[in-house]
């Protein structure tokens, strides 16, 4: 129980405010949005997608890569498709799904986009197999 919560039901159990005045109050605070957290301890907005992969090719050479994008350029709708491997993209997916974010990131509109990076303020993946690799965080 919330302490607004509290102190509404206190109100009503002093005689301060009536029953119905009560369910009001309670009411509004069920719709009310929740409380921002304090300025100097919210992180600042991320900036860049990070993704990181290593591993062996076939032929035993390291295929490993490092990628810095801008969140500005992801916006605009430049498609990540054509600069991660198959392979790298559908580990992202999947480790995305063990995480409960169904879509696929390399098909996302601009509105999904925006949501998946709230989402992903404060997760980092990682997956390795046989192959390699891959991690994909935010900073």
């Amino acid at each position: 129980m919330s302490d607004e919560t509290r102190r509404v039901l206190d109100m009503v159990a002093a005689g301060t405010i009536t029953a119905e005045e009560g369910q009001r109050l309670l009411a509004a605070l069920d719709s009310a949005p929740p409380a921002l957290p304090p300025a100097e301890t919210a992180r600042p907005a991320p900036r860049f997608l990070k993704v990181e992969a290593g591993g062996v090719g076939k032929d035993g050479k390291d295929e490993g890569f490092r990628m810095r994008i801008p969140l500005d350029l992801l916006r605009a709708g430049i498609k990540m498709r054509a600069l991660i491997p198959e392979a790298k993209r559908d580990k992202i997916n999947e480790r995305l799904r063990e995480k409960g974010i169904e879509d696929d990131i390399f098909e996302m509109s601009d509105a999904q986009l925006d949501s998946l990076i709230r989402t992903l303020g404060e997760l980092e993946l990682e997956a390795a197999d046989s192959n390699g690799s891959v991690r994909l965080y935010l900073e």
